[in-house]
């Protein structure tokens, strides 16, 4: 957590001292878990002198009385900031292990360290199944109807459960861990955010990092029908035109691989058909289209031919349709991977990990391998979307309403987040990560960012 650097790195100091050990536990829990610890107390400010430099009279400021904490809004009393945490299990998808423990961490040492606007945070852990749609609504209800949370924090996948659910129920401020549905991100009324960057933002300022290397191609931008993506592909296609590329095909998929399998990928193998027919060189993918592309151009004998250039980086989903991508021509546009910041050693990512090694006993590897505990993403979206909080809620002040802190993010906010070189908040920008497309070249294993 960027805010808690100093500290962490005394911690790092005292911590070469001794091993610490743990198992990771994968199990989850039907109860809500619920953690409440006093307030702490604020310091009385001194008096400060000021002298006039033209007239050299000297200006007291009266001493600022301390301010009374009040129960301000839905969940903020006098002592306690109730957030929300919704979790769901994807242990069917990925080993990544107690999500939920990394984020009760980090609170914890945001409490430890005198919590937030004078008064602990009460955090509030839901869980349920990732496949269970009734269990995400069932979540929902719990937290904005039953705890009266001030903040919900998720991390679920977009499509996997209504996150306007949270912020219709009590408007309650949500912030997602991952990516957003661009139709409910607009429909949240500004209550809806992401920690991550926007991924159609990345991939639409990258391709212009590509004008020389694209200047005699022939392109074609393929897209899923879903969150956004036919505006994102008209949106790209408009900006390629302008900037003198030949886009020869655009295709919009309308069947989803979950409802009807055989349909998907025959509509995909069209779709291929139409780009060689066209003459493409290049085949831009954007949201889930990128993942039928890759089934397609590979299906179809067409890699020795085609580029896929990707803005998704992450091999286990490319190939979820079944794509050799040993074998594909690859060009990765998209902010900086959370790995990549990690082996890098920025924006706060070595003390956001060593809180988490420190404290639970477990090593977060930057790029684990399929059989490998994964648990970078949860450990660094903790920190991220506690530091949107904190920093948020300090900035509005020590008695804030939900009124005042959507006016603060409505009017635009910058601040520190880990994860990221720089990350905001405004009307209409749900994503905080502010950071830019990079480019990332594919040697048949995985993707390098290009000096």
């Amino acid at each position: 957590m960027r805010r808690l650097t100093t500290l962490i790195a005394l911690l790092l100091s005292f911590a070469l001292l001794a091993a610490s050990c743990g198992d990771d536990d994968t199990s989850t829990s039907d109860e809500t878990t619920t953690t409440t610890t006093e307030a702490a107390d604020a310091d009385d400010p001194d008096p400060v002198d000021d002298s006039d430099s033209e007239t050299g009279t000297e200006t007291e400021e009266p001493t600022s009385p301390d301010v009374e904490l009040t129960a301000s809004a839905t969940g903020i009393t006098e002592e306690i900031i109730r957030i929300g945490l919704a979790i769901p299990d994807v242990s069917a998808f990925s080993n990544s292990g107690d999500q939920a423990a990394r984020y009760q961490v980090v609170v914890d040492e945001i409490n430890d360290n005198g919590g937030v606007i004078g008064r602990q945070i009460d955090l509030v852990i839901v869980e349920w199944d990732l496949l269970d749609s009734s269990g995400f609504d069932a979540a929902c209800v719990e937290l904005t109807e039953d705890e009266e949370v001030f903040a919900v924090v998720s991390r679920t996948p977009a499509n996997f459960g209504d996150m306007t659910c949270f912020t219709d129920l009590g408007d309650t401020v949500t912030i997602n861990g991952l990516d957003l549905d661009a139709a409910q991100a607009e429909q949240s009324d500004g209550k809806l955010f992401s920690v991550l960057s926007d991924t159609s933002a990345a991939l639409l300022g990258g391709i212009e990092l590509l004008s020389d290397e694209l200047a005699d191609a022939k392109i074609a931008i393929t897209a899923a029908d879903d969150r956004g993506g036919q505006a994102t592909a008209d949106e790209l296609a408009a900006l390629l035109t302008d900037l003198g590329f030949d886009v020869v095909a655009t295709t919009f998929s309308t069947v989803a691989y979950s409802a009807d399998p055989v349909a998907s990928l025959t509509e995909q193998d069209r779709f291929a058909e139409i780009w060689n027919s066209e003459g493409a060189t290049h085949v831009i993918g954007i949201g889930n289209g990128v993942v039928g592309a890759a089934y397609a151009i590979d299906n179809l004998d067409l890699e020795g031919d085609m580029v896929l250039i990707t803005p998704n980086l992450n091999p286990r989903t490319l190939n979820s349709l079944g794509a050799d991508l040993a074998v594909l021509q690859m060009i990765g546009v998209a902010a900086p991977s959370p790995g990549t910041v990690a082996e890098q050693g920025l924006h706060g990512m070595p003390e956001c990990i060593s809180l988490i090694e420190e404290k639970l006993g477990e090593t977060v590897i930057f790029f684990p391998e399929e059989e490998e505990l994964n648990a970078l993403p949860s450990t660094f979206q903790a920190c991220a979307a506690f530091d949107f909080l904190t920093a948020a809620l300090e900035a509005v002040g020590p008695n804030p309403t939900r009124d005042e802190f959507l006016a603060l993010t409505d009017a635009g906010f910058s601040f520190e987040m880990t994860g990221a070189a720089t990350a905001s908040v405004a009307a209409g920008k749900s994503y905080m990560n502010d950071d830019a497309g990079t480019i990332y070249d594919w040697d048949g294993t995985a993707f390098t960012a290009r000096g």
